[in-house]
């Protein structure tokens, strides 16, 4: 019985073909290996982008983020519309890494945004606008704050959300 089980895990590992994995860009840009099917299927399905390609996005990477890369590229030959849903669904994953305080998810987070380096301009800006709004949407307003010789004011920096 053991040899009969030893057998045909070695059949179904000898002749099971090899799982395409993820794609990835190299330290030059060059993106290296094949976009995932999964990424491909998402842009047939949604050639004008829009918000269903962005949650799309948002749940593809959340699921497998070691996917960044494959998105990433998959973008430079997209439309306007899927570049800028793409950059939107990647800061969508993005954050929901942020709120995890798991190692693993800040290495996923990481990876998303290096993944976002090799983006064209339209899917970048997208995520950065994305992601820096989130951000600064977070900070309150500066409480007025006394300084000694200066007297009353409410603002602590010039770059602080309160346009002071």
């Amino acid at each position: 019985m053991r040899k009969l089980l030893l057998t045909i895990c070695v059949a179904t590992a000898l002749f099971t073909p090899p799982v395409a994995g993820a794609g990835e860009f190299n330290a030059q840009g060059q993106f290296i290996g094949g976009v995932d099917a999964r990424v491909t299927s998402l842009l047939s399905q949604f050639p004008a982008g829009g918000p269903s390609l962005r949650a799309a996005i948002a749940v593809l990477l959340e699921s497998n983020p070691n996917l960044a890369d494959d998105v990433v590229f998959a973008a430079l030959n997209g439309t306007p519309g899927q570049k800028e849903a793409i950059g939107f669904g990647i800061a969508d994953a993005a954050r929901f890494f942020a709120t995890c305080i798991a190692e693993t998810c800040r290495a996923a987070e990481a990876a998303l945004r290096h993944a976002v380096i090799f983006a064209d301009d339209l899917t970048r800006t997208a995520f950065v606008d994305v992601s820096g709004s989130e951000i600064a949407s977070n900070i309150a307003p500066t409480p007025p704050i006394f300084i000694p010789g200066i007297g009353s004011t409410r603002c602590v920096s010039p770059a602080a959300p309160n346009g002071c």
